[in-house]
């Protein structure tokens, strides 16, 4: 077991010196970056985590199926809502103040005694309104807090509250350049202006599968991420389909959410199968996955922090991708290489010399797909003998 995992980090290391030159905010295609999996035995709360935030001292909150956690880089936390409610949705205010959503309920956390301590503002909803459904998103704007269910948006500000109702029920509600969008479910996609929502012409071409990640593109323009029908660009007056090699994958496997990142990328989490991270014109850098690291290949949420990391709430654990490690992984799940002890790369050709002989495959894809960026194949013609750990040396490559 050892011996392996050497291997692996001496292929990791070739991906560090050869991307020595490029600044430390390019997301490297070859390998994968460090992940940090933080198991439920680790934090001791439940499995699933909709919703992260971080605070302006650094310290890390997740909306877990057990209540708030709180990660300060050392110990979790774990706190209860007052009905041992799910925590759906967490955000964090300029000023610390943390803000949460759960069933019929949904409040914000002072610390008492270097404890939180929960503040329900439901007290403050005007009748005849109640609160009978899920908060799923808020967000920070200004002075005023939004907190978002698929019916009703209620705004908090200056110790009140305001109910807002949309023609039909809602999606979810996204944050983008500080103007707010929401699918209106049978409608179309509408902003919120003020108190009113507006309809966005054209926006029929998203179909109705989902709106579900809506993010700061080029040019003053949107990237609008849909569960089953793709990427898409709106530039304030027309939607135009994203043409991205990502789009096949996106709708496979069922785009869940989507977050930007070192303020060029774009990383969208899905259902079934992972993550995957395009630059601005929509070309594939990363795909990451339980096969590359991750605990669980449901993202339930995405979060980049300001240290240039990307939190993962999964179905089952947290994971953190070190996009600012210089290390880049490939990882030999199967185990086909056994004990890797030298490797080269000659003529855009990886050589991995292993106890079991010698492996190549391209450096770069020969077809340019990046969603399995090696190909090793076993060369039994240079593998000599096929020295075996009896031989107790090492396998060398000598080339004439």
């Amino acid at each position: 077991m050892k011996n392996n995992t050497f291997g692996r980090f001496i292929i990791c290391f070739i991906f560090m010196l050869l991307s020595g030159g490029v600044f430390a905010n390019d997301i490297q295609s070859i390998g994968v970056p460090y992940v940090q999996n933080y198991p439920k035995s680790s934090y001791l709360s439940g499995n699933q985590n909709w919703s992260i935030a971080k605070d302006k001292n650094g310290i890390m909150y997740f909306g877990n199926a057990e209540g708030l956690l709180t990660y300060d880089g050392k110990y979790w936390q774990q706190y209860k809502m007052p009905n041992r409610q799910i925590v759906r949705s967490v955000a964090a205010g300029s000023d610390g103040t943390i803000y949460t959503g759960s069933f019929g309920e949904f409040g914000y956390w002072s610390y008492k005694n270097k404890k939180l301590s929960y503040n329900s503002l439901v007290k403050l909803i005007p009748q005849p309104y109640r609160l009978t459904d899920e908060i799923w998103k808020i967000y920070v704007d200004g002075q005023r807090i939004i907190f978002q269910s698929f019916s009703t948006i209620y705004i908090y500000e200056h110790k009140k509250v305001v109910v807002l109702k949309a023609p039909n029920a809602f999606l979810f509600l996204h944050q983008a350049n500080k103007r707010l969008f929401a699918e209106v479910l049978g409608k179309g996609l509408f902003e919120l202006q003020g108190k009113n929502f507006v309809p966005l012409a054209g926006s029929e071409i998203l179909g109705n599968t989902g709106i579900l990640s809506i993010l700061p593109y080029k040019n003053n323009s949107f990237i609008i991420g849909t569960s089953k029908n793709g990427l898409f660009i709106y530039d304030g007056q027309s939607f135009t389909p994203l043409n991205s090699p990502a789009n096949w994958f996106l709708k496979t496997y069922q785009l869940n959410n989507g977050v930007r990142i070192l303020d060029k990328y774009y990383a969208y989490g899905t259902i079934l199968n992972g993550l995957i991270i395009i630059d601005e014109n929509g070309k594939v850098v990363q795909r990451i996955n339980k096969s590359s690291g991750l605990q669980n290949n449901t993202i339930l949420s995405l979060y980049a922090d300001n240290e240039q990391n990307l939190w993962a709430g999964l179905d089952n654990g947290i994971d953190r991708v070190e996009l600012n490690s210089p290390l880049y992984f490939y990882f030999d799940k199967a185990g086909q290489f056994g004990t890797v002890y030298s490797s080269l790369i000659v003529k855009n050709k990886i050589y991995l010399g292993t106890n079991q002989g010698l492996f190549w495959s391209p450096w770069i894809p020969e077809d340019g797909n990046l969603f399995n960026s090696f190909d090793f194949k076993f060369d039994p013609e240079l593998s000599g003998t096929g020295l075996g750990p009896q031989w107790n040396r090492q396998p060398a490559i000598v080339w004439p």
